[in-house]
């Protein structure tokens, strides 16, 4: 395969059980208690504890605040995105949620956008994992394979440096995102559509 090259899986559908990386069943005896406010007891010896959530649903959803100053973040034409001609909080506003229930100690984020939102071009320092939940996302990248639509079950990964630009579809979309390593991400910004210009 073409380094350059874009593969869409379909996911097999939800099995009843937990399933490991492996395909065996896991056995889960006690997982970790999440720092949450309203959280479920603490296990007993014993106990089975398993955190079921739907990530589709309208609830444990919290708007993501963009920061233009953030240091992670630079601007695809040199320097940093503070100084970029770019209204980062106008283009983000309200446009996108992220699950409080996705446990970043799992190196992942559960992210939702609203209708039609266009996520502006821009490019990672890592490989990235997106596993979409529900709705649709269509994705674009500078490698020239044309627009994709990326659908509920599918999956997509871009990676490290790989312009991208994602559009979410009439029903919006919800989708875990995720990358190889725990490291700071770093995002660099570029011109394109979806911008609110200053």
């Amino acid at each position: 395969m073409h380094a350059h090259s874009r593969t869409l899986t379909r996911l097999p559908a939800r099995r009843p059980w937990p399933v490991s990386l492996n395909g065996t069943r896991s056995r889960v005896s006690h997982l970790p208690e999440p720092a949450r406010p309203g959280a479920a007891r603490p296990c007993q010896h014993g106990e089975m504890k398993i955190d079921f959530f739907d990530l589709n649903a309208d609830t444990d959803w919290e708007p993501i605040a963009y920061d233009q100053s953030n240091p992670s973040y630079s601007w695809g034409g040199g320097g940093s995105l503070a100084d970029a001609p770019v209204d980062m909080a106008a283009t983000f506003d309200g446009a996108m949620w992220r699950s409080l229930r996705v446990d970043s100690d799992f190196n992942m984020g559960g992210v939702r956008c609203r209708p039609n939102f266009t996520i502006p071009w821009h490019h990672h320092n890592l490989r990235e994992l997106i596993i979409v939940m529900g709705g649709e996302f269509t994705v674009e990248s500078e490698d020239g394979s044309g627009p994709r639509t990326v659908r509920a079950g599918d999956f997509w990964i871009s990676e490290a440096g790989t312009r991208h630009t994602m559009t979410a579809g009439p029903e919006g979309v919800s989708y875990i995102e995720t990358w190889p390593v725990w490291v700071e991400l770093k995002t660099t910004w570029h011109e394109g559509d979806g911008w609110a210009k200053l």
